[in-house]
């Protein structure tokens, strides 16, 4: 009987971490909008950020501190955008949808498939503290090119 790798465990591990705080915390702000309107305020994400990612995982795409760029607008709780990664062997852009919540949001970025790389998608959840965001995610789609989880820390510009 074959196990999976310990790197594979590791990652489906943290894959199922993300996507459960994203579940969590989209029902937990569906709730919060039937409310009586007391809540607090989503965050604000609108603008420009920029910073470094660092992915661990990823393949040939490993990096550290590598340039992070994202343009957000956001109408209510609704997020969309457009982000760019520079990694050390390549560069990906794509749009970004997501949700903010009052202590967060969680994004989709949809990388667009171009010279050769494949359409690749990731999960996020980040959290803002004045002009700087935090954040995590984790890659999906075609599990041989498309893997890898990582961190980045963006400034407001």
């Amino acid at each position: 009987m074959r196990t999976a790798a310990p790197g594979r465990a590791f990652l489906a591990a943290v894959s199922i971490l993300i996507v459960a705080m994203l579940s969590g915390d989209a029902s937990a702000q569906d709730q919060s909008d039937s409310g009586n309107g007391a809540d607090a305020a989503a965050v604000q994400f609108a603008g420009r950020w920029v910073g470094t990612d660092s992915i661990e995982k990823g393949g040939s795409s490993n990096c550290a501190n590598c340039p992070m760029e994202l343009d957000l607008a956001q109408g209510g709780k609704k997020v969309t955008g457009q982000f760019a990664i520079t990694t050390g062997n390549a560069s990906r852009t794509g749009s970004v949808s997501g949700k903010a919540t009052k202590n967060g949001v969680s994004m989709k970025f949809h990388a667009a498939a171009s010279g050769g790389q494949r359409k690749c998608n990731s999960l996020a959840v980040a959290s803002v503290d004045g002009t700087a965001m935090t954040g995590s995610f984790v890659m999906i789609g075609n599990r041989k090119q498309c893997k890898g989880v990582g961190s980045f820390n963006l400034t407001r510009q």
